[in-house]
């Protein structure tokens, strides 16, 4: 009797933990087991006691009554479900086609300068992916100003380059974010391109990290940024500016995680 009962709550505890996950096939057949186990105790029980046992009827009728309530409660489970809101998937959400259609740019690049014949200048170079009236083009940029033992990070006012007017779907477009220029027989950068005087404004900081990023504002678009860096020790002649499209990588392998788990 004791082991009997302890079955049937084992049994019904299981199809509980099963109907309140939406698994209601094994809820429905747990809970049929535990009527027909719940019967075979009772009978033996009343038997042992010397009384009558129970008719037939009593185990038709029980299970008919728990047939009936496990499928009143699938039918709300399924109900239940069809009512929920179906929640976004953030991880492989596509993006919409107007977040697709927001950027004015494919192709982009940043690219180191050089004082070795041919003289390059540190630039950013893009293709336009769709025709338009107009674009404006600024620098954001921060460099790292070092202190007695400690340093900071000392932002810069917007520079704007020059506009581009009236520009086609394929056409190209290289950006000069620095050009040189000589001071007392010593050459210098400036941001932006070459002009015939220089401020502080746009003289370039030497041997200083850099980060900073280029600012697109075509038409009504929403401004995209590009950003990049530059690193000191590998800015001796020419500053070295080192695109976020040089870490396309860590999509790449991230890309590969996912697929791998």
């Amino acid at each position: 009797m004791g082991f009997g009962m302890w079955l049937v709550n084992l049994l019904v505890n299981a199809a509980t933990n099963f109907a309140t996950s939406d698994n209601i096939l094994p809820a429905l057949t747990l809970s049929m087991l535990a009527a027909g186990i719940f019967g075979i105790v009772r009978q033996s029980g009343r038997v042992s006691w010397g009384e009558r046992g129970v008719d037939s009827w009593w185990f038709i009728g029980l299970w008919a009554v728990v047939g009936i309530v496990a499928i009143g409660a699938m039918a709300f489970g399924l109900g239940l479900r069809a009512a929920k809101p179906k929640q976004p998937d953030t991880q492989t959400e596509e993006p919409t086609n107007k977040q697709q259609s927001a950027s004015y740019l494919k192709d982009v690049h940043f690219y180191g300068g050089s004082l070795s014949p041919p003289v390059l200048n540190p630039r950013f170079e893009a293709r336009f992916v769709r025709a338009g009236k107009r674009c404006r083009l600024f620098i954001d940029h921060r460099y790292y100003a070092r202190g007695i033992g400690r340093g900071e990070w000392t932002s810069r006012p917007l520079i704007e380059l020059p506009r581009i007017e009236e520009f086609v779907e394929g056409q190209s477009l290289t950006v000069a974010v620095l050009t040189p220029f000589e001071i007392d027989g010593r050459i210098q950068w400036r941001w932006g391109p070459a002009a015939e005087q220089t401020d502080a404004k746009t003289t370039f900081v030497a041997r200083s990290w850099h980060r900073g990023r280029i600012i697109v504002r075509c038409d009504d678009a929403p401004p995209q940024s590009y950003y990049f860096i530059i690193d000191p020790e590998q800015s001796d002649a020419a500053p070295m500016l080192i695109g976020l499209d040089r870490f396309d990588f860590i999509k790449e392998w991230e890309a590969e995680d996912k697929r791998q788990n």
